[in-house]
């Protein structure tokens, strides 16, 4: 299995890179007013406009102020850019090093789909950004950045 390691606030999470499209670094996010409060602004990502999404926010993590770098991941209906600390690269790991979550995430946490060990003695849970942003969140998203473009 083919994960990019990215971090939060010093924690490590994962995502399988078949939704990676690249990792950007932005010079510029443009806050949005009323936006969703998990949307950071909008930036310029290779001529076309995307919403940042603060993945700090929907994990309910007090961020840190470190350096961001931004995967810009391309889902069914719109692309996003997920807002990271640091990203620490492209790792393939064996079935030894992949185990199911926990039933404890459940619900509103249903978008941790694997649990992968990093290495010394620390686990990432591995989102899916499809199940992150559902279809109807990225309809809403795409509605709501075309409305600022325009």
């Amino acid at each position: 299995m083919e994960i990019v390691i990215f971090k939060v606030n010093g924690q490590p999470y994962g995502m399988n890179i078949d939704y990676l499209e690249g990792i950007e670094e932005l010079e510029h996010v443009t806050p949005v007013a009323n936006a969703p409060k998990f949307i950071s602004g909008i930036s310029n990502v290779r001529g076309e406009i995307v919403p940042v999404f603060d993945l700090a926010e929907k994990f309910s993590i007090k961020e840190s102020d470190s350096q961001k770098k931004y995967l810009l991941v391309r889902l069914d209906k719109t692309a996003v850019c997920l807002a990271v600390n640091e990203v620490d690269g492209m790792k393939t790991f064996d079935d030894s090093d992949v185990f199911g979550v926990p039933d404890i995430f459940t619900g509103e946490t249903d978008y941790f789909t694997k649990v992968v060990n990093v290495g010394n003695n620390r686990l990432a849970l591995v989102i899916a950004p499809d199940i992150l942003i559902p279809c109807g969140e990225q309809d809403d998203i795409s509605e709501f950045v075309s409305k600022e473009v325009r």
